[in-house]
């Protein structure tokens, strides 16, 4: 969503928010001693950004995606900034729907071909909702064979548990649980247990290794089921239209760590 002070701004106008917003956050960051080595310019945006301006449409028919040339103006803007702020700063571009390889071409082909310039291709992977480890992976190669940059995944995770923690105001509700399962074009590629999600981190870590991929960021390890660890407030919720959702932390089963703090077998894998 358009944050409320841009409300009203036109595409050109927006860039120009989101160049001074990208600088402004990096020289914070820098005068708070706080060195960056990398940036997403965006997060998971395969859908686009700052909608409606810059949301990808879906075509009438087939054919590629409309809203590029909005998007390319708010991506191009972020890039320079990060760019200006220091030129050895890694820019990320980053999605989600990592088994999507046909949707993936299509971004790449179009941003870049707009002059979108950056360094790494940044994708999501969680199983549940992106696929097997076939999909996403032939997905990566087609990436890097086409576009010759690295890609990093910026965001995985996998449940060790489905049993509902029910303490803390959590009130036992966890967005990945047996009822999530029964909905339509879900994965499960391994059970949730605890040797389930190792199985899966070492599964994961063997094959970036041969498939040539230069980093991984778990998400979110440390979000434990504590007192007003909250994903959003009820404001929040209405400003963004999902207030359809609990407020409470509901990725509590997808931690590396359990309901009682202890580390799960899949925190000692990343040291292989």
């Amino acid at each position: 969503m358009i944050p409320k002070s841009w409300r009203g701004l036109n595409i050109d106008q927006l860039a120009e928010k989101v160049y001074e917003y990208t600088k402004e956050t990096l020289n914070k960051a820098k005068e708070d001693g706080i060195h960056v080595s990398a940036v997403q310019i965006g997060n998971e945006i395969t859908n686009g950004t700052l909608w409606p301006e810059a949301k990808l449409l879906d075509p009438d028919g087939e054919g590629v995606r409309k809203g590029y040339d909005n998007l390319a103006k708010i991506l191009k803007a972020g890039c320079k900034a990060a760019h200006e702020f220091d030129p050895e700063l890694i820019r990320i571009i980053h999605l989600e729907r990592s088994g999507s390889k046909k949707i993936h071409q299509e971004y790449f082909e179009q941003i870049i071909s707009r002059g979108v310039e950056f360094e790494v291709i940044g994708e999501s992977f969680y199983p549940y909702w992106h696929g097997t480890y076939e999909m996403v992976f032939d997905n990566f190669d087609n990436l890097k064979a086409l576009f010759h940059k690295p890609v990093w995944i910026v965001e995985t995770g996998y449940g060790f548990t489905m049993e509902p923690y029910v303490l803390n105001q959590n009130n036992g509700v966890n967005l990945i649980d047996e009822e999530f399962f029964k909905q339509k074009d879900t994965f499960m590629i391994f059970p949730l247990t605890k040797q389930g999600q190792k199985d899966f981190i070492e599964g994961l870590l063997s094959r970036c290794k041969e498939h040539g991929i230069e980093g991984i960021f778990y998400w979110e390890p440390c979000w434990l089921p504590l007192p007003g660890l909250t994903w959003a407030t009820v404001e929040g919720e209405t400003y963004i239209n999902e207030t359809n959702k609990p407020t409470n932390n509901e990725w509590a089963n997808q931690c590396l760590f359990d309901y009682e703090g202890n580390a799960t077998p899949a925190f000692d894998s990343f040291k292989v």
